[in-house]
């Protein structure tokens, strides 16, 4: 350091300064040693301390360091204490020990082991002993808890589960396993009826100890089992109790007693008993086993005997006797019966009546056998009900039968008859035969019906008879004939027509009532007008507006969508919804007399692209639900199949061969078509007459319409075929089609026509045969 007469001073010993210092107290002790006696010596710093500039600090409480320390990293924890050189310096826990110093922590003993002593973290030294803890405990045993290393005890042995009286034991523990591995089964409750169980469980064992034994099957001739056993009993308990039975006379001991009953089988059953006509040989005396009573039939009468006394059944002999007795004679009746129990032997015979007084007959036979007159006189038929009449006589008091019969009259004739002379057919009268006949009810005059007709079984005439319709309200007239057989008025009030279809008025003269048929007719609206709705007169029938059009019997008039004139440029158009047509360069115009007339036609080369677009991607635009294409065609090639003259359709076999329509040519070629696919029907249809074919370069009017239940398809005014295969509206595609001129197309065919076009049009109405016919003949 400097001084102040311009000397640099040496710093003491074991000091140093920075460079230029200017005064002695720029002097520090180097690392390691502290000022001493007001900073004039240096001295190394103590152990428990560090020095550096000459400072002196202390390590940490619990901490040392060896002398010369110069950082408190020099400073480290003292046996039995742990914590980061220079800092803060814990006991070690119990348990734990840490023997020499410095930041090391305190150590455990390991898992599987414990320690008897512990380190309480104030001791120098390592005091733990680590002792492998058990691994293997004694019979029936298991092991506690694994050891951690913290434990202060041995692993403790735990008791397996020892079972009770009345099981067994399932497994077994080998003192090596933590978990109980004994399970206790309950040993045998029940060994069924007829056993019991023996032997005894006592938990101890590792098997079912106990069996069923069986009980005594029998207890021998002559006795039951008073008890036996149920399965659960731990002895035989079966109890055997003699058979016994005291039975009265006129009973026998019925049952049997085998020793293998659960009950006294023995019981007294009576005996058989004998009828009337019948003694008992034999009987019952109420020990024996079985009935011993005999019926033997008493003794037994011929027909000429009678018996003396009764056998009644319960007599142990014969008390019958037969007596001989006699039959009386034919026309005879006994005094008494030879039959039953007689007190005397007397019998004598009676005679039968042999007549009756006149008007009666003798009823009955007197055989000698009877003990009374079995005849009787019975007054002969006197008058028989209604409807019937008496036939015969009984005059002879002799005789055996009724000599009268009762017959029934004619009680039923044919319907449209009645009876005649019922009156004499009342059951009071003889007669020889019946007086009752049929005869023919009156017939109904011209002009009226039979209102009530005979029905056969009347004794008069009924038949009623009433006028038939002569007049009917006003609109109405008079149908049928009058039939004077029938049972109703066969001449009707029909409905003269209050209403015609659509496209047509009602005409002709007003039903008054009286006429025989209807003078109202419906007549077509003339051409150039159309009716929705049924009126009266052709007033009622409204004329198309201009650049409208309709044919005789037209409902609605059709208004053009679009048509295309081709009078020189392809995109013409009147009122249509079609922008500027994309022509190509097979398309030219040309001039040409058509059946009188100069007309301005469109000429198509026929190739792949020769033909006019008129939309692009959709039919948006076109008629949906009633529609009309007419076009003027000159066809140059019949080579051609489906080729189109105008359409938006696109073939599509997936979806029943096609959607939209298109006029062309048949797919069988030189003959015309108009192909067309309604909502209501699964594929399209080719409408075509094939034996309609054209001819080659010759002009045609084809015309193609569809109301929606309805094809026509018309050439030069007549109709050539119709059809109702397709309904609803018309299905258009969705994409992937063009409505064209000269062709259809659609995203992967093309089918273009050679020949000439004029006059394409197409309505948004279908027209009848009659507008279709108008069209042509007007151009």
């Amino acid at each position: 350091a400097a001084t102040a007469d311009g000397t640099c001073v040496s710093c003491p010993e074991l000091a140093t300064s920075p460079a230029g210092s200017p005064a002695y107290s720029s002097c520090y002790c180097i690392d390691g040693y502290s000022w001493y006696q007001s900073n004039t010596v240096c001295v190394e710093c103590a152990s428990g301390t560090w020095c550096t500039g000459g400072v002196l600090e202390s390590c940490p409480a619990n901490s040392d360091s060896p002398a010369l320390s110069f950082s408190a990293d020099n400073c480290t924890c003292n046996a039995g204490y742990t914590g980061a050189n220079g800092g803060t310096c814990t006991v070690c826990a119990a348990g734990t020990y840490k023997g020499a110093s410095g930041s090391a922590a305190c150590t455990a003993c390991a898992a599987g082991q414990y320690s008897a002593l512990q380190c309480d973290g104030t001791t120098t030294s390592d005091v733990v002993q680590c002792l492998d803890c058990r691994s293997v405990c004694g019979a029936n045993q298991r092991l506690g808890p694994a050891c951690t290393g913290a434990e202060t005890e041995d692993r403790p042995c735990l008791d397996c589960l020892r079972c009770q009286a009345g099981n067994y034991t399932v497994g077994t523990c080998d003192g090596t396993g933590t978990e109980n591995t004994v399970t206790c089964v309950g040993c045998r409750t029940d060994c069924g009826a007829g056993n019991y169980i023996s032997g005894q469980c006592t938990g101890a064992t590792f098997s079912d100890t106990t069996v069923c034994a069986p009980c005594a099957e029998t207890c021998g001739e002559g006795k039951y089992r008073a008890s036996s056993c149920d399965g659960r009993s731990r002895s035989d308990v079966t109890r055997c109790v003699d058979c016994s039975a005291s039975c009265d006379e006129s009973f026998y001991i019925a049952g049997t007693c085998d020793g293998t009953g659960a009950s006294n089988n023995y019981s007294c059953v009576a005996c058989g008993t004998c009828g009337d006509g019948f003694f008992q040989s034999g009987f019952c005396d109420g020990t024996g086993r079985e009935d011993t009573n005999n019926c033997t039939m008493c003794a037994s009468c011929s027909a000429d005997e009678f018996t003396l006394g009764a056998c009644s059944g319960g007599s142990k002999e014969d008390t019958q006797v037969c007596v001989d007795c006699r039959v009386c004679s034919p026309g005879e009746f006994m005094s008494r019966p030879c039959e039953g129990v007689a007190t005397s032997l007397d019998l004598t015979c009676n005679p039968c009546k042999t007549s009756c007084a006149a008007g009666e007959y003798l009823l009955g036979v007197c055989d000698g056998t009877s003990t009374s007159d079995t005849t009787r006189c019975v007054p002969c038929t006197s008058s028989c009900p209604a409807g019937q009449y008496m036939q015969g006589s009984c005059t002879s008091g002799t005789d055996t039968l009724d000599g009268v019969t009762c017959t029934p009259c004619t009680s039923e004739c044919a319907i449209g008859q009645y009876l005649v002379g019922t009156e004499t057919c009342n059951g009071t009268l003889t007669l020889s035969s019946d007086t009752v006949s049929c005869a023919a009810c009156q017939a109904c005059p011209v002009g009226s019906y039979r209102l009530e007709a005979c029905n056969g079984s009347t004794s008069e005439d009924t038949t009623l008879c009433a006028p038939c319709k002569s007049a009917c309200q006003e609109g109405q007239y008079l149908s049928g004939v009058c039939d004077p057989a029938s049972p109703f008025d066969t001449v009707v009030c029909s409905d003269c027509l209050t209403s015609c279809p659509p496209g047509q008025y009602l005409g002709g003269e007003a039903c008054t009532g009286m006429g025989t048929s209807d003078t109202v007719a419906c007549t077509a609206c003339p051409a150039g007008t159309a009716s929705r709705r049924s009126g009266t007169g052709v007033e009622s029938c409204g004329a198309c507006p201009e650049r409208a059009f309709a044919g005789a019997g037209s409902p609605d008039c059709a208004v053009i969508t679009s048509c295309w004139p081709l009078d020189g440029v392809a995109h013409q158009y009147q009122s249509g919804p079609f922008g500027t047509v994309n022509e190509s360069s097979g398309l030219s115009f040309g001039s040409e007399a058509v059946q009188g007339r100069n007309r301005q036609i469109g000429l198509f080369a026929g190739g792949a692209g020769d033909y006019a677009t008129v939309a692009k991607g959709s039919c948006a635009g076109l008629p949906v639900s009633q529609l009309t294409a007419s076009v003027w065609v000159r066809v140059d090639d019949d080579e051609r199949a489906s080729a189109g003259f105008v359409g938006c359709f696109r073939n599509d076999p997936a979806s029943g061969g096609g959607l939209g329509w298109y006029l062309g040519t048949a797919s069988t070629r030189k003959s015309f078509a108009f192909v067309l696919r309604g909502e209501g029907s699964a594929s399209a249809e080719q409408l075509t007459d094939t034996q309609a074919q054209y001819t080659v370069g010759t002009w045609y009017h084809v015309v193609g319409t569809y109301d929606g239940a309805r094809m026509i398809l018309a050439v030069d005014g007549a109709v050539l075929r119709t059809s109702a295969a397709q309904t609803g509206p018309i299905r258009y595609p969705g994409s992937g089609v063009r409505f064209t001129i000269g062709a259809w197309v659609d995203g992967d065919e093309t089918h273009p026509f050679r020949g000439a076009l004029d006059d394409v049009t197409v309505w948004g109405a279908a027209l009848n045969a009659a507008g279709g016919a108008i069209m042509h003949a007007t151009h």
